[in-house]
């Protein structure tokens, strides 16, 4: 069976054109819940498109643009799949030597909540479409060109929106906070198989019950008991797919404590039973790439010059 990570994850971005950033147009189903170091813009060009960060939920509509600042838990749900965004992730230790301060920023920029200041937002938006076109025709000397339509970007953020300024003693406390999460991620895929409860999870952290239950839910979206039993009928279903191990023993191999337990989640989750799930397989039935419940992570690549017909 292919080894499978946690399902929720800090992301590693792999860098364009010997640039510190990574910009691509895309239709977005579903992304769990992640976080990476990178600044993360989104541009929804057309469609809707839910979007989660941090503690809070927004419903992006054609036009809206929203900043993820750096290591905030976000995650992106198509809600019919006819979306299109342009996203860019830039690493801001390029711009340390040119503003210091910049890692201690949080930049408050959300077209979904702020409905008073639009004129700021077109002039981000018109940034992101100079960085597609350029990235389209790759003239000569477009990483010359891509870097300064960035500093103008960041100028544009320093002067125009909001800024909280994190101090040192949050900055730490933020970036442990996150360390946090990812042992306890890497704790539930390691033991998800046997059983598990909220106080044994809680001491490996040595937090008491209830603040760890306030920190997972803060984080993730979710209680810790729905996140673990997502990650079984997960790995179960994978195991259904590419095994020949019986029901039950899929249902014990991944924590359920019996068939009946399992059977019951699993069609709560995917829409039918473990039987019925291998029936479809067999007989070629099964639509995985529509189906966003067994997608983990489902961007669609599309091409920049259908963007930049919408945005003309």
């Amino acid at each position: 069976m292919r080894e499978m990570k946690y399902l929720y994850k800090k992301e590693l971005i792999k860098y364009t054109d010997n640039l510190s950033i990574k910009m691509y147009v895309c239709r977005i189903e579903t992304v769990p819940l992640h976080w990476h170091q990178e600044l993360e813009i989104i541009m929804l060009v057309k469609g809707d498109l839910q979007v989660h960060v941090e503690t809070h939920d927004y419903c992006m509509q054609k036009g809206d643009l929203i900043l993820i600042n750096s290591n905030n838990v976000h995650s992106f749900t198509g809600t019919d799949y006819q979306n299109l965004a342009v996203i860019i992730q830039m690493d801001m230790n390029m711009f340390q030597n040119l503003h210091p301060q910049i890692e201690k920023m949080e930049f408050i920029c959300n077209s979904v909540t702020d409905l008073k200041s639009l004129d700021k937002y077109a002039t981000l938006k018109s940034f992101l479409i100079n960085i597609l076109r350029v990235f389209h025709t790759k003239e000569t000397g477009f990483i010359i060109e891509i870097s300064i339509i960035l500093q103008q970007i960041i100028l544009s953020l320093i002067r125009e929106f909001e800024i909280n300024m994190i101090d040192e003693d949050n900055l730490e406390k933020s970036n442990d906070n996150l360390k946090r999460l990812e042992r306890i991620l890497d704790y539930i895929d390691l033991n998800y198989n046997r059983k598990i409860t909220l106080e044994e999870i809680s001491n490996h952290e040595y937090l008491s019950k209830y603040y760890f239950s306030h920190f997972f839910k803060n984080k993730m979206g979710m209680s810790f008991q729905s996140y673990l039993k997502y990650v079984r009928l997960r790995k179960a279903y994978e195991m259904l797919l590419h095994t020949n191990e019986r029901v039950i023993d899929v249902a014990m191999m991944n924590g359920f404590a019996n068939s009946q337990i399992f059977a019951s989640s699993f069609k709560e989750q995917y829409g039918m039973t473990p039987k019925q799930l291998r029936i479809e397989s067999k007989h070629g039935k099964l639509e995985l790439k529509n189906d966003d419940k067994v997608q983990d992570h489902k961007y669609v690549d599309e091409d920049i010059k259908q963007a930049l017909n919408l945005l003309k």
